[in-house]
């Protein structure tokens, strides 16, 4: 979506404005260094579409650690929990919870039942496989 979605306030003389049009560019189109640590993604479940947006990064193993939120917002785009993980999985990016009370990394994968970890929160961490213990040193106050 390339446009915000509620009206435009009124110029000073209460006439309504133009169009609120913003740019849209995949994260393809920006300069990025080589290798980054972070990105947060907060698209309202159109996260799918920012990776299909990032390839290049991705193909570089970048950023080390994608944040998203998991919740039912993918489900109103047509994309499913499973079609998402299963998105950063293809790309070697393993699943994470953050537990900052305890400074630790849980794997969110399914147990032999089928149930996930509980979540505190509604976000996730992607991390690639490559660089797990670099951030699981980081996160946890090792490094």
């Amino acid at each position: 979506m390339h446009r915000l979605h509620f009206p435009p306030p009124p110029d000073a003389d209460g006439a309504k404005t133009g169009d609120n049009s913003v740019q849209a560019r995949r994260l393809d189109g920006f300069a990025w260094p080589a290798r980054f640590a972070y990105i947060k993604i907060d698209v309202e479940g159109a996260e799918q579409l920012v990776l299909s947006g990032s390839e290049q990064l991705l193909r570089l193993e970048a950023p080390m650690v994608w944040s998203f939120e998991y919740f039912d917002t993918q489900l109103r785009l047509g994309f499913s929990h499973v079609e998402l993980l299963q998105a950063f999985a293809r790309w070697r990016y393993g699943m994470y919870l953050y537990r900052p009370a305890l400074h630790r990394l849980v794997p969110f994968t399914p147990d032999a039942s089928g149930a996930f970890p509980a979540r505190e929160d509604d976000n996730l961490l992607a991390i690639h496989t490559s660089s797990i213990d670099h951030v699981a040193r980081r996160l946890c106050g090792l490094e």
